[in-house]
């Protein structure tokens, strides 16, 4: 129950904050990179989750209550950290940036995990700090992309 209390106060606040902040990326690129995000999330969960079994939403294999979760998180949580990322800085900053956003992302997850609502079975939370950084930098990289298509129309 506190699991379930957990994820729709996330879904409600993160959607809320998508919403209201002032975006610095278009709408376009809000919803192209929601999309790529899903679809990331969405592979990496079937592989991770349903294949291997290393982690999970609420109970094991398919659950409702995961997509609800997934597709209510993944995209709000995107839009948030895309659209404060220092695009035009040094990459000193943008490393700051990743590592900020990371740290982030394994406390939001940490708290997942107590909630209830994530569990491991074989994963860690420290394998999570490895692959954070990356994840980000490939959505980083693909919304650059993104906009450089853009330009060329």
């Amino acid at each position: 129950m506190v699991g379930l209390i957990f994820v729709i106060t996330s879904v409600l606040l993160l959607n809320v904050i998508a919403i209201i902040i002032q975006k610095k990326i278009t709408m376009i690129e809000v919803y192209t990179t929601s999309l790529f995000v899903l679809t990331l999330g969405l592979t990496t969960d079937i592989i991770f989750d349903l294949k291997y079994n290393f982690y999970g939403h609420f109970n094991k294999g398919p659950d409702l209550l995961g997509l609800l979760a997934i597709f209510g998180i993944y995209p709000s949580a995107n839009i948030i950290m895309l659209n404060y990322f220092p695009y035009h800085k040094h990459l000193k900053v943008k490393i700051l940036y990743i590592l900020i956003a990371s740290g982030a992302y394994l406390f939001y997850e940490w708290l997942s995990l107590k909630s209830g609502y994530f569990y491991y079975t074989v994963w860690k939370l420290w394998y999570s700090a490895l692959c954070y950084p990356v994840l980000i930098s490939i959505l980083a990289l693909n919304l650059t992309i993104i906009k450089k298509i853009k330009k060329e129309k």
